[in-house]
């Protein structure tokens, strides 16, 4: 894998081959990362390659190790993350001689990543060419290769394999004709940005193309910052609600015309619930996996295409721009910024207020999770982070880590709930370690608050979702972090100043009453309303 750009390993080594691949990542100045769980390893390496335009590198041992780390590649596989994880294997002498932690790494992965090897010494070459060309090719996803534990101290005579030719398709004239003239006959376009058009370069080309056609534009979470969301046609995050008085709704039921780029259906949790027409924009085509069906479809290279689509249609202003702004205004008029209660839209407004408009932000599922796609704005690509095809716990810790080693010239701030923090409170040690940059701001409402949400709808009591009283901050500070527990928004605007004055990291837990989440929740789903 040397010369693809990989400047770090995530893993934890057994006493096999993995101890061979540090000692060769090592010589050539490729850091190891030594994590306290194989599933943080895996998601962080995800999302540390996804940073740095390269593939992710995890290692582990065989066994329960590469158990683990089948979390990892799995997000990767969901959320289109580019990543190979190295499993740690018996060698062919003995694999039939002994069971001990003996299973079958190709089978255990199979189901999430797109291609499985296993290293020979005449094959070195050939199998990591193929691991790296299946995780890019279309989407990214992972891939996994077996290290057979008497291999990598063995001089191999495998050939380095020649550059393979790529070709590039490209719709024809019609076709881009037709979707011209389809676009300028819609009234009412809207554009919805994926995670597949997150490419920086894309930037100025879809800023372009919104101003041309003044519409409004939805990205999905994992696109959040493609297009600066200071646009006055930011029209908040693509969830897929389609129930009236939902944010989206009240933008979406208008359009008469859907724009896709770079969409997949995965990145919306719900049905998709508008029958509205469609023209679809991709360098890959989703097929069915595509958020709306699309009568019209443009594959190719996704830049030329907005380009050129963009240089052909009519220029004219669709919206009114006051609508989309009025909307806005009714939502923020909702947040709760008192001092009576700590509430989670005023912890996440502080926090978009306070840090620079260039920090990373980690988040992941969880009530304050929909909150944050709204109010936090991101104003450059790659800067929101957080998974939107898995809606998972455990992500937002290795991946403010993965975060902090990508850029760590700035801070990185990572929301998490409390059952989110168990899950993965070892790599306190980790960034504690490495003296990561990061916050850690912790949403304590003492329980799974996202699941007693539909518990309170059916009025049930919400009975084996409660965790027992821990001090999270105090634990923060056995781990080397500083620690801080808050109560009110005046105490955490200190505590996250003074974090955001410090170079290592920061444990900021935020003291939330759960009960009070439905309140700013049931604004974004069911109360907004858009003047015709």
């Amino acid at each position: 894998m040397i010369g693809k750009g990989i400047r770090c390993v995530f893993g934890i080594p057994g006493g096999g081959a993995s101890l061979d691949l540090i000692n060769a990542a090592e010589q050539e100045g490729i850091e190891y990362v030594l994590m306290s769980h194989e599933g943080s390893a895996s998601t962080a390496a995800a999302v540390f390659g996804d940073l740095e335009g390269t593939v992710g590198v995890c290692s582990t041992i065989m066994g329960p190790g590469a158990m683990n780390a089948v979390f990892g590649a799995g997000l990767a596989c969901l959320e289109n993350l580019p990543l190979i994880v190295f499993t740690d294997r018996y060698p062919n002498s003995v694999w039939d001689k002994i069971s001990h932690q003996r299973i079958c790494h190709h089978e255990l992965f199979t189901a999430v990543v797109k291609h499985s090897g296993t290293v020979e010494v005449g094959n070195v070459y050939g199998v990591l060419d193929a691991a790296y060309e299946h995780v890019f090719r279309g989407r990214p996803g992972a891939a996994h290769i077996d290290l057979p534990n008497d291999l990598l101290n063995r001089a191999s005579d495998s050939p380095k394999p020649s550059a393979r030719p790529t070709g590039t398709t490209f719709p024809s004239e019609a076709d881009i004709r037709a979707a011209v003239v389809q676009i300028d006959r819609a009234a009412r376009p809207v554009l919805l940005v994926g995670a597949g058009a997150k490419n920086p370069l894309l930037r100025r080309s879809l800023t372009a193309f919104v101003d041309k056609l003044g519409i409004p534009f939805l990205p999905s979470y994992r696109a959040k910052g493609l297009i600066s969301e200071d646009h006055p046609l930011y029209a908040g995050a693509m969830f897929g609600l389609s129930n009236e008085g939902s944010f989206e709704h009240c933008v979406l039921s208008q359009a008469d015309l859907l724009i896709q780029v770079g969409t997949r259906r995965s990145e919306t949790p719900r049905v998709w619930g508008f029958d509205t027409a469609s023209v679809l924009i991709d360098d890959v085509d989703p097929g069915e996996e595509s958020v709306a069906p699309a009568g019209v479809r443009l594959i190719g290279d996704l830049g030329d295409l907005i380009n050129n689509v963009g240089q052909q249609v009519s220029q004219r202003e669709c919206w009114d721009r006051r609508q989309i702004q009025s909307l806005w205004e009714r939502l923020l008029s909702k947040v709760e910024m008192s001092d009576q209660a700590l509430t989670t839209e005023g912890v996440i407004t502080i926090a978009r207020e306070l840090l620079p408009k260039e920090s990373y932000v980690c988040s992941e599922t969880g009530v304050f999770n929909m909150m944050l796609g709204h109010l936090w704005r991101s104003y450059r690509p790659n800067t929101f982070l957080t998974p939107s095809a898995t809606t998972t716990m455990g992500f937002s810790i290795p991946a403010v880590l993965a975060a902090s080693l990508h850029d760590p010239a700035h801070h990185a701030l990572a929301f998490c709930g409390d059952g989110s923090f168990h899950m993965r409170a070892g790599e306190l040690e980790t960034l504690g370690r490495i003296g990561a940059r990061v916050v850690l701001v912790v949403f304590h409402d003492g329980g799974l608050g996202t699941i007693k949400i539909p518990y309170r709808a059916k009025s049930y009591a919400c009975g084996g979702l409660d965790f027992g009283d821990v001090d999270i901050a105090k634990i923060a500070d056995g781990y080397n972090l500083r620690g801080a527990r808050v109560y009110d928004h005046a105490g955490y605007r200190d505590a996250l100043s003074e974090a955001l004055r410090h170079d290592g990291p920061t444990l900021i837990e935020v003291m939330i009453d759960a009960r009070d989440y439905d309140r700013f929740v049931d604004e974004i789903r069911s109360n907004m309303t858009l003047a015709h």
